[in-house]
C-alpha cells in the first residue's frame, strides 16, 4: 500500500514538473539546429 502511495506521489510530481516545463517559453533562434548540425558535420 505504501509503495503504491509513493508511486502515485512520484507520478503526480513528475506530471507537475512536465506541465511547468511546457509552460516555459524558450525558443532557439531560427535556423539554430541546422547551423549546429552543419557545424558538427564540417568539423568532423
Amino acid at each position: 500500500m505504501r509503495k503504491k502511495a509513493n508511486r502515485l506521489s512520484a507520478e503526480e510530481n513528475l506530471e507537475a514538473i512536465i506541465r511547468r516545463l511546457k509552460s516555459i517559453d524558450i525558443k532557439a533562434p531560427k535556423g539554430f539546429a541546422a547551423r549546429s548540425v552543419r557545424e558538427d558535420r564540417d568539423n568532423g
